[in-house]
């Protein structure tokens, strides 16, 4: 065999014959670009007030091959504070893109790093953003967006925390994710187990910021990268004012009507609930505890009408008939008259006689 050099050939033919001919076709490949940052777990917390802003929390797990800068777009964002691996970094003013709404603001992230390109790291941020539609109102949606890295990065497991004020009440599953702290039948607080415990994953970041949370917590979580998290929300005093006074309402106007009428409505009513409870549970079990000092109201209305008309049938059933009838007046009876009126027969006693007399002599 002959030997080549330190060079081998990628294919040799063989020939029997000569002259001897060979056709060859050759194609290039393309190659194919893979996802360069991975995101393994993502934890990102918001803590909402009134009508202040909104202080967000987003910390990330990945692994990228990225050695230089990370572009992010956050909105309208008073930054507090970045750190890379545990070390604080300033974060880089990115140019505009087209992608993202207008008030979005980009920014690049500097990811140099000692470690392996392979090697995991982690990535804070802890900014502000201002409230939408001026703060909470009595209802309405609340729109959360959310950290967005640059196009192809790949997100694997994402858990987003809310924190409301104690007076409100988030209503409804956002799109897109599970959620885990949600609305019970019979609890305010019903609560699902998540397959993680985001809050072990991550430990303190080192920036200068430090991140308070307070009021009642809700726990979402999702497989991909979603832009943001949309939910309804409402004011718990007000809600729960107007379901009472409406469910109160619709049991006096039942009052009146027969204990038939009032069992079938009743039913109509929870068959209704539970129907529209297999497609929206959130809301409808939200409006169920908001109306719960109003369904007690009529319980109790309900049971006093009950009792009192329990206590008129037993009177009038162990009262003899004899006590119901009316007393002839005094003068009546001093002057001998009838209590039926002028009876023809009463005023002529004779002729009465002299007839039953009379009778008796023809009868003779």
């Amino acid at each position: 065999m002959q030997h080549y050099g330190a060079t081998q050939p990628y294919l040799a033919y063989r020939y029997y014959q000569h002259p001897a001919g060979l056709t060859l076709s050759v194609t290039k490949h393309e190659l194919q670009d893979v996802v360069r940052t991975i995101v393994r777990r993502a934890y990102i917390e918001a803590v909402v007030t009134e009508d202040g802003p909104v202080t967000v929390r987003a910390r990330y797990d990945l692994k990228s091959s990225e050695r230089q800068r990370l572009a992010v777009r956050l909105r309208s964002p008073r930054i507090l504070g970045v750190s890379v691996a545990g070390q604080t970094v300033a974060p880089e003013k990115a140019p505009a893109t087209a992608a993202g709404d207008s008030e979005d603001k980009a920014y690049f992230i500097n990811v140099a790093r000692a470690a392996d390109s392979d090697e995991p790291f982690e990535i804070a941020l802890v900014y502000e953003m201002p409230p939408g539609d001026e703060g909470l109102n009595t209802s309405g949606e609340l729109h959360l967006p959310l950290p967005q890295f640059e196009e192809g990065v790949k997100f694997q497991k994402v858990y987003v925390r809310l924190w409301v004020p104690q007076d409100y009440r988030l209503v409804g599953d956002p799109g897109g994710y599970t959620s885990h702290i949600g609305v019970g039948l019979w609890d305010s607080r019903a609560i699902n187990q998540a397959a993680d415990n985001p809050d072990g994953w991550f430990t303190e970041d080192a920036s200068s910021f430090d991140f308070q949370v307070g009021g009642t917590t809700y726990l979402f979580s999702s497989l991909t990268g979603p832009r943001e998290l949309t939910t309804g929300y409402w004011h718990i005093p007000t809600m729960t004012t107007l379901g009472s006074l409406l469910v109160l309402a619709i049991g006096i106007g039942l009052t009146r009507f027969s204990l038939e009428t009032k069992v079938f409505w009743v039913l109509v009513m929870v068959f209704a609930l539970l129907f529209v409870g297999l497609f929206r549970p959130s809301p409808v079990y939200s409006w169920l505890l908001a109306a719960r000092l109003g369904i007690a109201g009529v319980v109790a209305i309900w049971l006093v009408a009950w009792l009192l008309y329990a206590r008129r049938t037993a009177i009038a059933a162990s009262t003899p008939f004899a006590e119901l009838a009316t007393p002839l007046p005094a003068e009546v009876v001093a002057a001998g008259k009838s209590p039926f009126g002028d009876s023809p027969a009463a005023d002529r006693p004779e002729e009465a006689t002299g007839k039953a007399e009379g009778g008796g002599d023809d009868n003779r």
